[in-house]
């Protein structure tokens, strides 16, 4: 619900400690009372200043009451609140649609808060993954209500279990078993538990070292320990406080260790699509370099400022689109987003990787299905220019989407422009995909094509290649 404009709205209705309201496009933090002297202190700590200069951490501060806007001052009063604001970033995604290695470095920054936290007298009360939000390719912590203070002698992190549920024991089951992250952080709360882990991996947890103690140990011990037994052990406190404290900044930086090995296998890892660019059998060189220079040539002629890639796959003309505007780079594929983030990040290029199934695509969940926004409402109206390249024939074969279905999609993301490619049945590509099946695919037939695309849109400017396919740059009517 964070993109979500309008008055002001309540949001994140779970935390009995404060709630975000959002009015005039502008993102406030409501604190109760009880909650407000710590982070009053917080806001004012140099290393969280420097935090949140470094762009770890949100940008905050509080509002004096005479600069609090009326629709937000209403929502306060009943509690007395304090009422701070906070930066906005461009884009909120979801943990399910992260790759693996936006995953592996959400766990990092919140184990580098944690990290932060305990240098400064405080704990992180819960490790949630929607703590983090990522800015561009990389990660931003944005809730300031999970610092608390660290009670005297306590050196058990009780969001240890959270964090494993929710960060590591997905990574883990993607790497050794290939689990869809989707598949496990829909719930992005409580993610998967150990026993769960212990029940996918099989007798694999019992017999790989790096799964024993992460996943097999844990998983018998949770069902031998009940629930009223693990709440006292949560209780105990050391005598000591410089024991404790030293306690809880091993483990913080023994999972640090864990998780920068686990980022190493992440990148080494090699998608299905890893090598497309260099075995495009249905491009030759001069093809695909008019096809770049076309897709150039819209981008500089435009001038836009905001682009969605869809069917991203490797990020090619993301980075491409990424030399002048803000991108956002969408693939079904996790391994290729992941090399898309990881591109982006070491080259410092403005591109926010999401792994999304455009057929089948987020929806709004969450209690009363309002916590969360859909993929669809995020993106919608949310970029300047869409780039839609070898992707129709996947939306229309795999996904069955009427063609028309496709256009007025695009009408409903784009504000202005979409540069598209049209991959006609004749296609090899198509043929591949369609398996014989071609005549039931006419709509895609190029002047079929076309004629639906300017229902919606006008051709500013048409290349035929010699492969059979169109690029097209639309101008919506």
């Amino acid at each position: 619900m964070l993109n979500k404009a309008g008055a002001a709205t309540r949001h994140s209705l779970r935390d009995p400690d404060g709630f975000l309201a959002k009015a005039g496009g502008r993102l406030f933090r409501v604190v109760n009372p009880a909650a407000s002297a710590v982070r009053l202190d917080l806001v004012n700590r140099p290393a969280f200043r420097a935090a949140m200069e470094s762009g770890a951490l949100a940008k905050t501060w509080r509002l004096e009451p005479s600069a609090i806007p009326a629709e937000v001052a209403t929502l306060a009063a009943p509690t007395q609140s304090q009422v701070y604001e906070h930066d906005i970033l461009p884009f909120v995604s979801y943990p399910s649609e992260w790759s693996p290695l936006m995953l592996c470095d959400a766990a990092l920054h919140t184990l580098d808060m944690q990290k932060l936290a305990l240098a400064e007298g405080l704990i992180l009360k819960d490790a949630a993954p929607t703590n983090i939000v990522f800015r561009g390719s990389r990660p931003v912590f944005v809730d300031f209500l999970s610092f608390v203070e660290r009670e005297q002698g306590e050196y058990l992190w009780r969001a240890r279990h959270q964090f494993d549920a929710c960060f590591l024991l997905p990574l883990l089951l993607s790497l050794e078993a290939g689990v869809p992250i989707a598949w496990m952080l829909r719930d992005f709360l409580h993610g998967v538990s150990h026993e769960q882990a212990q029940r996918m991996l099989g007798i694999k947890s019992w017999f790989k070292p790096g799964l024993i103690g992460t996943v097999a140990i844990p998983a018998a011990l949770s069902r031998g320990v009940s629930a009223v037994g693990s709440t006292h052990a949560a209780r105990r406190k050391m005598d000591s406080d410089e024991r404790a404290r030293f306690t809880l900044e091993h483990q913080a930086n023994s999972l640090h260790a864990k998780l920068t090995k686990l980022r190493s296998r992440l990148i080494s890892g090699v998608s299905l699509w890893g090598d497309y660019t260099t075995t495009r059998g249905h491009y030759a060189s001069a093809e695909l370099d008019a096809k770049r220079a076309f897709v150039r040539e819209a981008l500089d002629s435009t001038g836009v400022g905001e682009v969605l890639d869809l069917g991203a796959n490797t990020g090619e003309f993301s980075e491409l689109a990424a030399a002048a505007a803000r991108v956002k780079a969408v693939d079904i594929d996790e391994l290729a987003v992941s090399g898309i983030a990881e591109r982006a990040r070491t080259r410092n290029l403005d591109i926010t990787p999401l792994v999304g199934n455009l057929t089948q695509p987020t929806p709004a969940e969450g209690w009363r299905n309002g916590e969360t926004s859909s993929l669809i409402t995020r993106l919608t109206q949310g970029a300047d220019l869409v780039l839609v390249l070898a992707l129709m024939h996947h939306l229309r074969i795999t996904g069955g989407i009427p063609f028309v279905e496709i256009v007025a999609l695009l009408a409903d993301l784009t504000r202005r422009y979409v540069v598209f490619e049209i991959v006609p049945p004749a296609d090899t590509m198509f043929a591949a995909m369609a398996r014989g099946r071609e005549p039931l695919y006419g709509d895609c037939e190029i002047g079929n094509a076309e004629a639906a695309l300017q229902e919606k849109f006008e051709v500013r400017k048409r290349l035929a290649l010699d492969n059979g396919r169109v690029l097209l740059l639309l101008e919506k009517r």
